[in-house]
């Protein structure tokens, strides 16, 4: 998403022109509506239940099990993530991630991909998004985590449409909102759509 918007701020790219991003996952169409650009996955959502204990997951981010609301599954559009149901915004604000817990719980670099989240509403949701693949680090705003999860929340609906907020990056002071559609066609084949706006936060020259 930031790259499109980048693109657009650039110059490089007109609103009216259908725009492509050649990423490792595969071929991203974005379109821009308005003041939003909005990405459809390249890749389909792939579930399993073989991912995290509850037990697991409650030493891995430093809470207690009576804190974590489901069993965590793996879900991805193309980068994988834990996704790990916490009971409440209180949990979610109090999250410790262990690096050391996490490295030995998910000995894959590329599966350590923590996507924490708290149902606001049925379908208004509460984020936060953890990475240990290199070093532990925390993002404000994740569309590739995004996609998985309400496209793994809208297989539990029996609706065609399904609209989504997710509010992601308000613990780390830089709160960042995401919207998310996903349809079901007549066989079930699900297309999830992520949209949402940026800003340039900053900008610099190289000299080489």
């Amino acid at each position: 998403m930031g790259t499109a918007w980048l693109a657009r701020a650039l110059g490089w790219h007109d609103t009216d022109t259908p725009l492509t991003l050649a990423e490792g996952v595969g071929d991203v169409p974005i379109r821009f509506v308005g003041t939003q650009a909005w990405l459809t996955t390249a890749q389909p959502l792939d579930v399993s239940e073989d991912s995290l204990s509850i037990e697991q997951a409650a030493e891995i981010v430093g809470l207690s099990r009576a804190q974590i609301a489901t069993r965590p599954v793996r879900a991805s559009c193309g980068v994988p993530y834990q996704l790990i149901e916490l009971a409440d915004l209180g949990a979610l604000a109090s999250v410790q991630v262990e690096s050391g817990t996490l490295a030995r719980a998910l000995p894959a670099p590329a599966e350590r991909n923590l996507y924490l989240y708290v149902r606001d509403t049925p379908q208004r949701l509460r984020t936060r998004m953890f990475t240990g693949e290199a070093t532990l680090y925390e993002d404000p705003a994740t569309g590739s985590a995004a996609a998985p999860l309400i496209g793994y929340l809208s297989r539990q609906s029996a609706n065609q449409t399904l609209d989504w907020q997710v509010t992601q990056g308000v613990e780390m002071g830089r709160p960042s909102h995401i919207h998310g559609r996903v349809t079901r066609a007549e066989a079930g084949q699900q297309t999830i759509h992520i949209g949402g706006e940026a800003i340039i936060a900053g900008e610099g020259v190289l000299y080489v």
